[in-house]
């Protein structure tokens, strides 16, 4: 699968193409950059404008760095942290992790935001 997603940190205005999934092939494969340049094409009718991808090379960065950038990403991993902490804190306060646990506790008492869920006590990946 090939995802895509526009580079708003890119001066140029450029988007990058990431291989996000392969079934049978490697995903060890750069990311690459690319702008989308006006082309004409003449026709019967007069010049059809259209779209023309100019690759400029391999991208440092991911979609899914961008991506994840975009989305706030950082902020709900610090969310998720915070409540994997507390769920740790609040059912096993021995224990160093919320991988560890299995148990499930109420978040009744929580102070967290409605939006961080947290499963059967597993650690959320970030």
């Amino acid at each position: 699968m090939i995802a895509i997603a526009r580079d708003t940190d890119a001066d140029d205005g450029s988007c990058v193409m990431s291989q996000a999934k392969s079934n049978p092939g490697q995903l060890n494969v750069p990311s690459l950059r690319y702008v989308v340049e006006t082309c004409e094409i003449p026709t019967e009718e007069g010049l059809a404008y259209t779209g023309k991808l100019m690759f400029t090379g391999e991208s440092d960065r991911s979609v899914a760095d961008i991506l994840g950038e975009s989305a706030g990403e950082g902020e709900r991993r610090d969310e998720r942290g915070r409540a994997a902490a507390w769920l740790v804190s609040t059912c096993h306060p021995g224990l160093s992790s919320a991988s560890s646990t299995s148990s499930r506790c109420s978040s009744s008492q929580s102070s967290l935001g409605t939006t961080t869920i947290i499963h059967n006590g597993q650690s959320p990946r970030g």
